[in-house]
């Protein structure tokens, strides 16, 4: 099945670009569930679905739509020493049915998907209560006022 899938999409990959890597990715993720999968992109790497939020905590790239991260191919080794001493399995998926796997035999992918998913999750919930909160404030002068006394 993971070979037809992959061998379809090789062929269509550059006729339909980002979605049809989204689909070799969910070929590779229903056969692999727990390694950080990335997939090269023309001169960069993508990641997808809930591996986006390993990758984000430990680089720091900024989550696009939600749902993926893209940075570029120089940064790869770096970013997968970091999942190495996180003791996370994972795959590099360069084209046409060729990819790199690396299984960590104490994979710690689940523990640490669950750690920085939360993470991020407040981290999401903490800038929209900053963004409320600078939009009362700059409404209501009293308010900015009675918050920059009490900070003193």
């Amino acid at each position: 099945m993971l070979t037809f899938c992959l061998t379809r999409v090789c062929v269509c990959y550059y006729l339909f670009g980002d979605y049809m890597l989204y689909k070799v990715w969910e070929c590779l993720k229903v056969r692999h569930s727990f390694f950080v999968i990335f997939m090269k992109y023309g001169n960069f790497y993508k990641v997808y679905g809930d591996d986006v939020f390993i990758v984000w905590k430990i680089t720091g790239y900024r989550v696009i739509n939600g749902d993926h991260i893209g940075f570029p191919l120089k940064s790869l080794n770096v970013v997968l020493k970091r999942l190495e001493l996180l003791h996370v399995s994972y795959i590099v998926y360069d084209g046409c049915d060729d990819y790199l796997m690396v299984d960590d035999v104490n994979n710690c992918y689940i523990n640490v998907l669950s750690e920085f998913k939360d993470l991020y999750l407040n981290e999401d919930r903490i800038k929209k209560i900053v963004e409320k909160f600078e939009f009362k404030v700059r409404e209501d002068k009293e308010m900015l006022d009675y918050y920059e006394e009490l900070w003193k």
